[in-house]
């Protein structure tokens, strides 16, 4: 089902649609794989106009995020505020999850979050399955 095996608590999960990009985030996730997130994402925003984005965090809490960001994560985010169309999280921590529902009402992007047991409702709202 994923195009890549896991990297360091990450997996990259190919989807059905172009332009739909979607990560499993579990609690190992390391500075590496969040940077080798960022790069991918980046090479998203220079082969599409938009994009999706899916998130799905399994067993990962906020005492779980690596801590500092490089240059490739900062330019990660900064074009995500104009280049992406639907954001959605499965299983967000809750601090995440109202960061996201907040900022939804200042950015351009229609962000959603579900819950661990909607990961289908997340899927049809990206417009995308796992491939």
């Amino acid at each position: 089902m994923s195009a890549t095996p896991p990297l360091s608590g990450l997996e990259v999960i190919a989807t059905d649609t172009p332009g739909v990009y979607a990560f499993r985030i579990g609690p190992s996730v390391d500075q590496p794989a969040m940077h080798h997130m960022a790069e991918i994402m980046n090479g998203a925003f220079d082969t599409h106009d938009t994009v999706s984005m899916l998130l799905i965090f399994d067993g990962f809490s906020a005492d779980d995020a690596p801590s500092g960001t490089d240059w490739e994560q900062i330019k990660a985010n900064l074009r995500a505020l104009t280049n992406v169309a639907r954001y959605a999280t499965v299983g967000a921590p809750e601090g995440a999850e109202t960061m996201i529902e907040t900022f939804a009402f200042f950015i351009p992007t229609k962000a959603e979050t579900f819950a661990a047991h909607e990961e289908d409702k997340a899927w049809a709202f990206v417009g995308a399955r796992p491939a």
